[in-house]
C-alpha cells in the first residue's frame, strides 16, 4: 500500500494562531500539549493574540513560553479579526487555527497538513472530541437553507469519522495555506465572532477550493468554555445576524431572490413567537431575567430584531462584499447544496423552543422555502 504520509522534508512551515481573552487558565492546560508535537521545531511557531486580557495572560506567556510569539491588543477583537490579524503577522506556508480551550494529540498537527500536503485538500478541519474524548464533538457539518450552521457528532461507539468533502472547517481547529486564506478574503471582521467559518468555508467552495475532514487529526474541546461567557441574548443576536449575513453574501442571484424574503420573513416569525413566550412568563421570572441579562435583552424576540436591524444597517455593505464574491465564483449552488447536509434542520436555541416553533407550522415553512431554492439553483 502506498504511504501518502508527507516526510519531514516537505512538511510546510505552520503558524499555530491562538486567539484568547482572559483565558490564562485554559491556555495552562493548552500550551503543554503543543510542546509535545511530531512536528519539527523548525518548521514550527505559535502564536497567542492576546485580545486585551487583564488576567495576566501576557506576562504568563513571557515567563512560562518564551518561545510563543505575543501579539496583543489593547481591547477585545473578538475571534475573526483576532485570527486576521495574526494571519499577517505570520510568515509560514500554512496558518492554523485553535481554540485557547483545546488539547491536541502529538499527531495533530502533521495529520492536519497531510492533505494539504498530498493535494487532497485546501483547507482542513480537525476532529473535535470532547475533554474526556468519550464523544465526538465535531466530524462534519452542515448549515440549512437560512444559512444557520451545525455541527455533526457523535458517540465513539456510533461514529466513524470520514475523510469527506465538508462545507466549512470549525475555525476552533483548522488549517489552511495562508496565502489562500488571503486571496479569499480571510474571515469577515464584521462577525466577530460565530459563523465566520462557516462563510469562509462556503467562500471556498464556490470559489473551486476544497474543504475536507482530516479524520485522525484529533483534538480535545473543554466545550463552550469560552463562549459561554457570552451574554445568551446576545449570542442569539450574533447567530441570527451572522446566518442572514452569510446567506446574503454566498448564494448564486437567483437562489437568493427566492431565499431571502423567506429568510427575512421566518426570522420575524421567530421573533414574534419568543416575544409571545416572553409576554406569557410570570412576572417574578421576568425580573430574574432581567436581572441575569443585565437588561441587554428582555428575551430573544428582542434579540431577533435587533439581529434584523444589524442586517438592514450593513445591507449597503453585505452587496459591496457579494459582488467580490460572486464575481469570483467558479462552482454553482446546485453543486454546493449537497454539502449543505441540514438543510432542512429547524434551528432550536433550546428544546422547548424547537417544540414552540414546531407547534407553529416552521418546518412546513422552512420545507417550502427548500424546495424553492433547489428548483431555483
Amino acid at each position: 500500500m502506498q504511504n501518502n504520509s508527507p516526510t519531514s522534508a516537505n512538511l510546510p512551515s505552520v503558524s499555530i494562531l491562538i486567539p484568547t481573552f482572559n483565558g490564562r487558565h485554559l491556555l495552562e492546560e493548552c500550551l503543554p500539549t503543543l510542546a509535545h508535537l511530531d512536528y519539527p521545531r523548525d518548521l514550527l511557531q505559535t502564536v497567542v493574540f492576546d485580545n486585551g486580557s487583564s488576567d495576566g495572560t501576557s506576562d504568563f506567556l513571557r515567563s512560562k513560553y518564551p518561545d510563543v510569539v505575543i501579539l496583543r491588543s489593547e481591547e477585545n477583537l473578538f475571534f475573526a479579526p483576532a485570527i486576521n490579524r495574526a494571519v499577517q503577522e505570520a510568515q509560514t506556508e500554512v496558518v492554523a487555527f485553535l481554540n485557547n480551550d483545546m488539547k491536541v494529540q502529538s499527531d495533530w498537527l502533521e495529520k492536519l497538513v497531510n492533505p494539504l500536503c498530498t493535494g487532497q485538500a485546501d483547507c482542513v478541519a480537525s476532529t473535535i472530541l470532547d475533554w474526556e474524548g468519550r464523544n465526538y464533538q465535531f466530524v462534519g457539518g452542515g448549515i440549512n437553507f437560512l444559512g444557520q450552521g451545525f455541527e455533526h457528532g457523535g458517540s465513539l461507539e456510533t461514529t466513524t469519522p470520514e475523510a469527506k468533502p465538508l462545507l466549512f472547517a470549525c475555525g476552533g481547529a483548522m488549517a489552511v495555506r495562508r496565502s489562500l486564506f488571503l486571496e479569499a478574503g480571510a474571515f469577515d471582521e464584521d462577525y466577530r465572532l460565530l459563523y465566520e467559518d462557516v462563510d469562509f468555508g462556503w467562500r471556498l467552495n464556490l470559489m473551486g477550493y476544497r474543504v475536507v475532514l482530516s479524520p485522525l487529526a484529533r483534538v480535545f474541546h473543554r466545550a463552550h468554555a469560552s463562549v459561554s461567557r457570552m451574554d445568551v441574548m446576545n449570542r442569539v443576536r450574533i447567530l441570527e445576524r451572522n446566518a442572514l449575513f452569510t446567506l446574503i453574501k454566498n448564494y448564486q442571484p437567483s437562489v437568493l431572490e427566492n431565499v431571502l424574503p423567506v429568510a427575512l420573513l421566518l426570522a420575524e416569525r421567530r421573533a414574534m413567537v419568543f416575544t409571545d413566550v416572553a409576554n406569557k412568563v410570570p412576572l417574578h421570572e421576568k425580573i430574574t431575567r432581567l436581572v441575569t441579562r443585565r437588561g441587554r435583552f428582555k428575551h430573544k424576540g428582542e434579540a431577533i430584531h435587533a439581529a434584523l436591524d444589524d442586517v438592514a444597517c450593513h445591507y449597503p455593505v453585505l452587496l459591496r462584499k457579494r459582488t467580490s464574491i460572486q464575481d469570483r465564483r467558479r462552482v454553482s449552488d446546485d453543486r454546493i447544496f449537497p454539502l449543505f447536509c441540514d438543510s432542512m434542520r429547524v434551528w432550536a436555541y433550546e428544546n422547548d423552543d424547537y417544540r414552540i416553533l414546531e407547534q407553529k407550522g416552521y418546518p412546513e415553512l422552512l420545507s417550502q422555502l427548500c424546495s424553492h431554492a433547489m428548483d431555483s439553483a
